[in-house]
């Protein structure tokens, strides 16, 4: 079973999510800013961190940056921005940070965000 890491601060959007992946064999956890996400993320071992960039707290490009810090337990964990920003300059700093993808929370339910983390595991393998 794939652990998920959650962390947005909507409730609508994170008991969607909660539902869809555990229905889907998904075991998750939330997170509701971005100071409880590392510390979860340090405390627990996930298979995938879906990131929200807009949080209470510490945005998401700063929670990236820590758990992309070298030498840190997260820095090799997966982790896919889920958000509704589509700037440009945003995303390319994602990316430069160590970011491993992106969904955009208009476009994509969380049905299609688990078909295309499913898909990224399969090339992983």
């Amino acid at each position: 079973m794939q652990k998920v890491l959650l962390v947005e601060d909507a409730p609508f959007i994170q008991d969607i999510y909660l539902r869809t992946f555990k229905k889907a064999g998904y075991e998750i956890d939330l997170a509701k800013d971005g100071e409880e996400a590392v510390k979860k993320a340090k405390e627990h071992k996930y298979d995938v961190v879906l990131l929200d960039i807009m949080l209470p707290k510490m945005d998401g490009i700063e929670v990236l940056r820590i758990l992309r810090k070298a030498g840190s337990t997260t820095e090799n964990t997966p982790v896919f921005l889920i958000t509704n920003l589509g700037q440009e300059d945003i995303l390319k700093e994602a990316f430069e940070i160590g970011a491993d993808g992106y969904f955009i929370k208009a476009q994509m339910d969380a049905s299609t965000i688990i078909t295309e983390l499913e898909k990224y595991f399969a090339n992983k393998k």
